[in-house]
Parts: C-alpha cells; sequence; structure tokens
C-alpha cells in the first residue's frame, strides 16, 4: 500500500471537498480520507503499488489544488511544524495572550528544541493588565472594546517594549460563556509585516481557544514559509 498524509488548514472541510470533488473523480484509484479536528484536516491520500504513476501525480495535482493551505506533508499538528521552521531559519516569537491564557505558549513549549525560539510572553487576561504591562490605551479599550484589533495591535507594540524576538503574536476574544462568544482578535507581526484580523468560531470553550491558538500559529507559518 502506498499513502501520504497532507495537512491543511485555513478553510473548512466542505470548502476542501468541493475544491478536491473534480480530482477524486479523475483518480478513481486514489482513496482520500479526511480527519478534522480544531480547524486543521489531515487527508490521508492511499493507493496501491499498481498506481505508483496515478499517485505520483495525484499528490502533485492536490498539492496545485490547496496551494498555502498546505502546511505538510507529514501527520503533525501546526504547532509542531512552526517550531521546526522557527529553528530552520533561527527565529524566535513571542505572545501576548489573552482568551488563550497561556494555551499559545504551551503548544510551542510542548514541542522539543522550544527553547531555541521561545523565551518569554504574556497573559494579560485582565483589561488592567492589559493597560499595565502592554501599555494598551485605556481609551481604545473604551471605543473599540477589548476585544478588537485595535486592541491586539496595540498590545503588539506594548510586547515589542517589553521583549526582543523577531516575530510578535497577540489575542484577545471571547471563549464564553459570556459576551459576544466565538469573536477573536488576532495581531501578527514579522519584520515591517503587521496582520490585524478577527474570526468568529462556533463550539465549546475548549474548542474555540485551540481553534484561536492553531489560527495564530497558521498564520505564522504562513509569514515564514
Amino acid at each position: 500500500v502506498l499513502y501520504v498524509d497532507k495537512m491543511l488548514f485555513g478553510n473548512s472541510e466542505s470548502y476542501f471537498e468541493n475544491l478536491l470533488e473534480p480530482l477524486g473523480k479523475k483518480f478513481p484509484q486514489i482513496e482520500i480520507s479526511p480527519y478534522v479536528s480544531y480547524g486543521r484536516i489531515r487527508y490521508r491520500i492511499k493507493t496501491t503499488k499498481q498506481y505508483q504513476n496515478e499517485f505520483n501525480d495525484f499528490l502533485k495535482q492536490f498539492d496545485n489544488a490547496v496551494g498555502d493551505y498546505l502546511y505538510s506533508n507529514v501527520e503533525e499538528e501546526i504547532n509542531e511544524t512552526v517550531v521546526k521552521k522557527l529553528i530552520e531559519k533561527g527565529l524566535t516569537v513571542s505572545f501576548a495572550e489573552s482568551c488563550t491564557g497561556g494555551l499559545l505558549a504551551k503548544l510551542i513549549t510542548d514541542i522539543p528544541g522550544a527553547s531555541q525560539v521561545f523565551f518569554q510572553s504574556f497573559i494579560t487576561y485582565s483589561e488592567e493588565a492589559k493597560m499595565k504591562i502592554l501599555h494598551v490605551d485605556p481609551v481604545t479599550i473604551k471605543n473599540y472594546g477589548v476585544v478588537s484589533t485595535n486592541v491586539t495591535s496595540e498590545m503588539i507594540k506594548g510586547l515589542e517594549s517589553n521583549v526582543k524576538a523577531d516575530i510578535y503574536a497577540s489575542i484577545s476574544g471571547y471563549a464564553g460563556p459570556s459576551g459576544d462568544v466565538g469573536l477573536v482578535c488576532f495581531s501578527v507581526k514579522y519584520q515591517d509585516k503587521i496582520v490585524n484580523f478577527e474570526k468568529r468560531y462556533h463550539g465549546t470553550r475548549e474548542m474555540i481557544r485551540m481553534r484561536a491558538a492553531y489560527e495564530i500559529l497558521y498564520q505564522i507559518y504562513l509569514m515564514i514559509r
């Protein structure tokens, strides 16, 4: 049996199902099995040795079709991919976390070699902590709300003033049960590029936090790949 795993992030299972449907019809000899967890999708692609040529052609066309959504050609989580890439490029990362409560730091330090790329982060869970440690302007919080890209972008500036790193990322959101549950705002900065965006997630508190943490790691991967 020939098989390979393809790890995707950044869009829904239904999106990829529609995207890959023509490819499945073109190569009936190839079996494609998706497995979804916290927004990432593992596709196990399988066939028998007699279809080696078709298998190779399929993999090329699969990669072309999914583009930047593909983050690994082996079964691994996005945090493993990111830590390996950071080590390979000699880069460091620092986080300012709110709703994830240290989950981003945990995901990075779960991986062997993390000490090469990660030195320090802040969990600024309260508004007071954001203002005191990261120098977020109380007027910004009052005008835009604590869960806003205006606040996360100021969290990045505060992070930069406290920590020396190559990549900075901040997050603020409502994981539930109170507030606008599922709304999460992000900022990521690498070199002169800063990306500010928001997402809306559904599911349990744990699901929202995990998906949000994976989203930041995916954005870091896109910036440094």
